[in-house]
């Protein structure tokens, strides 16, 4: 079976390392020289026209435990930078760098940190900050440069072993403590002048646009839903119709992902028949498509994983080659 894909003879070991790298810990100079030596290896079997596969196996399975170390060591660092600001009052100056989400009448937001004062001290902090505010009432937005104070805490860790943790869940999007508000504390500097040009000037527009012109062509509550649906925007939805989505088992439809990228790719389809395009020319517009709507719902990691694997079976058509499901999967897992 491993023979047949390819992808999954890449994936198999470099899982096996990162799931080594949770419990062992090499220092990171033995880890790149066994990595390196490695390499040399297998250059001179290549050369040689040996059979590497064994220390291919093995270079794979230091790759990802490399991976995972590099990773944990950021962590770590970052979280040892925090902790002499857990549980004071702050006030800071810093960006929004994400799209904001509305969850029990409360805001959150992602920032990453210019400045911030404590103590009468400023202190200048990598690593962002989930701000929580209990209020829907923010005009704030992604670029604009905000100034908020309140009080920094710790994400919580898991309460049951094997149980959710947020700490975690939160450390892995390179957030590593949260800013909770108790009221508008939070002003806005400047405008949209931070964060990525492509994001403030095309996307939002265009984001813009699909919201105002579903607003106009649906009722409210229709409008909300759909907004929902196709881009991820669910602050106005009733929370009557959020319960009832809940109970009938199909709240996933609200929340964007790899569902949806398949309704995305079907309209693609449907265009490309009425402009009676080439299979092969049809593929060339889904790739775009699909990258601009990855962009579109904030890069969101099941809408990611089900484009990537899209990506490689369209490939796969333009270029000739015949396609794999698995294959195609274990690939998109890898790059993920």
């Amino acid at each position: 079976m491993m023979y047949s894909k390819p992808a999954l003879k890449v994936l198999f070991p470099f899982i096996i390392g990162i799931f080594l790298g949770r419990f062992l810990h090499l220092s990171l100079f033995f880890s790149f020289f066994i990595i390196l030596v490695l390499i040399i290896i297998n250059i001179f079997l290549y050369k040689k026209n040996f059979n590497g596969s064994v220390f291919v196996f093995i270079l794979l399975i230091f790759l990802g435990f490399l991976d995972i170390q590099l990773n944990n060591d950021r962590i770590v660092k970052y979280n040892r930078m925090f902790s002499n600001l857990f549980n004071r009052k702050v006030e800071l100056i810093g960006w929004i760098c994400d799209r904001k989400d509305y969850y029990n009448e409360k805001t959150h937001f992602v920032i990453v940190p210019i400045l911030i004062k404590a103590n009468n001290k400023i202190v200048r902090i990598k690593g962002k900050i989930l701000i929580i505010r209990d209020t829907k009432r923010d005009f704030s937005d992604y670029g604009d440069v905000i100034r908020a104070d309140g009080m920094i805490i710790a994400p919580r860790i898991e309460r049951i072993p094997g149980g959710f943790n947020y700490k975690q869940y939160l450390n892995r999007r390179g957030i590593f403590a949260i800013l909770k508000q108790k009221k508008s504390d939070t002003f806005i500097v400047r405008r949209g002048n931070k964060g990525n040009f492509f994001e403030r000037q095309i996307i939002k527009p265009i984001k813009l646009y699909l919201v105002d012109r579903i607003s106009e062509r649906f009722n409210p509550e229709e409008a909300e839903i759909l907004k929902g649906v196709m881009i991820g925007e669910r602050e106005g939805i009733n929370p009557e119709i959020k319960e009832a989505f809940i109970k009938s088992g199909v709240i996933h439809i609200l929340a964007v992902s790899g569902l949806h990228v398949g309704f995305v790719i079907g309209f693609l389809v449907f265009i490309g028949k009425i402009l009676h395009l080439k299979r092969k020319f049809l593929f060339i517009l889904i790739i775009p498509g699909l990258l601009f709507y990855i962009v579109l719902t904030g890069a969101r990691s099941p809408v990611i994983r089900a484009s990537l694997m899209a990506f490689i079976i369209f490939m796969s058509y333009i270029i000739q080659r015949k396609s794999d499901f698995y294959n195609s999967l274990c690939a998109a897992g890898f790059f993920i």
